[in-house]
């Protein structure tokens, strides 16, 4: 994993998650985000973490913590959208779920950071954002630390307009 000036540390997720009062995290582990998931496996968060084996169950259990009054949000890679576009469609925007997706961007080349993703050589770098829109879900970017903020704007956008919204993670987080 390189860790370069795009990458947000952990611990501005941390903060993030505390902000938006987040109490689950319901994930298939994704290396782009993996400092932030071994941060909130120390524990010291109060955030309970739910692995998943897919894509698609961790979508229906996000839905069913919402449902009963929890806050969650998903974390997973680019690739899981591509797996669970029909959950995230069916259970996010047709019941109205104002599901948060962290989404790392894996497969990112280090040549695109601060670049226009849709110019990746990779295709599952370059066709996320118009899945998500062909979804009809929202999608903000955090290319870098002083984007982190745009998390908060995600959720309160998710609630606002009860549907999923995503924040697309364009670099390796980093340890801090």
């Amino acid at each position: 994993m390189t860790t370069t000036s795009f990458s947000v540390p952990a611990s501005a997720f941390l903060e993030q998650f505390k902000t938006c009062g987040i109490t689950d995290i319901v994930t298939v582990p994704d290396y782009v985000q993996i400092s932030v998931h071994l941060a909130l496996e120390k524990g010291s968060t109060g955030i309970r973490i739910i692995n998943c084996a897919t894509e698609d169950e961790a979508v229906g259990i996000a839905l069913g913590l919402w449902m009963g009054g929890r806050n969650p949000i998903l974390m997973m890679q680019n690739q899981g959208v591509y797996a669970s576009a029909n959950a995230l469609r069916s259970a996010g925007v047709n019941t109205g779920c104002p599901m948060l997706l962290l989404v790392g961007q894996w497969g990112r080349e280090l040549e695109n950071l601060g670049r226009d993703p849709r110019q990746s050589l990779r295709r599952e770098v370059r066709q996320t954002e118009p899945l998500l829109e062909a979804l009809e879900i929202e999608w903000l970017r955090v290319e870098k630390p002083e984007e982190i903020t745009r998390i908060q704007l995600a959720f309160e956008r998710a609630r606002q307009i009860q549907r999923p919204v995503a924040v697309l993670i364009g670099a390796h987080t980093s340890w801090a």
